[in-house]
Formats: structure tokens, C-alpha cells, sequence
């Protein structure tokens, strides 16, 4: 339901807020819920709500011992949302997470 609300035609952001905040509290299989959810609040500019919702991606990323693209964006909007709001130690922590991440992935190549 969510992803129909979210299309182009409807754009009806809020109500596909709605329904992906409930399929993240009844636990999204597919893993797109939470990271729905940082997009779109990042499309109506609520910050605040960007950064919480790719925390909590990040955290289920690290407990599933995943991977991907949506880890990279997670990270990388955080360590510049922390630096926009002088949190530099938050900060540090997130560039040392891409670092790390950027490591990892050039293991595979």
C-alpha cells in the first residue's frame, strides 16, 4: 500500500508514511520500511525524522549482518547531517562507519 501512495501519480507521501511506519512495527521481511521512511521524510525536509529513521536502518542492518547501498546512504546522510549541526564526535563516528564500509566492500572487488 505504501509504495501505491508513494507513486508518482498519488504522491500522497503522508499516507505512504503511514503505511510504511506499520509495516516497520510489524516487522518488515523485506527490509524497506525503515529506509522508506528516511527518504521520504528527506523529500517533505524533516531532518529529524530522516536521521531517526536511518539510525534504526543502520542498527537492523548491523543486527542482520546485511549489506548494501541503503547502509552507504544511511551513513553518508548522517555524517553530513552531523556535521551541519556541529555534532562532531557523532560525526566521526559515522565517517569512521563509511571507512569501514568503503574497506569491507573493496575486499570484494
Amino acid at each position: 500500500m505504501a509504495h501505491c501512495y508513494e507513486a508518482v501519480q498519488l504522491h500522497m507521501l503522508l499516507d505512504a508514511i503511514m503505511y510504511y511506519k506499520r509495516a516497520a512495527n510489524y516487522n518488515n521481511k523485506e527490509a524497506i520500511a525503515l529506509h522508506q521512511l528516511a527518504k521520504l521524510h528527506q523529500e517533505l525536509s524533516c531532518d529529524e525524522e530522516v536521521a531517526f529513521y536511518y539510525k534504526k536502518d543502520i542498527t537492523k542492518i548491523e543486527n542482520e549482518e546485511r549489506e548494501g547501498p541503503n547502509m552507504l546512504e544511511a551513513l553518508l546522510f548522517l555524517a553530513i547531517n552531523c556535521s551541519t549541526h556541529m555534532m562532531t564526535k557523532e560525526m566521526e563516528v559515522y565517517c569512521n562507519k563509511l571507512l569501514d564500509y568503503n574497506r569491507a566492500s573493496l575486499w570484494y572487488v
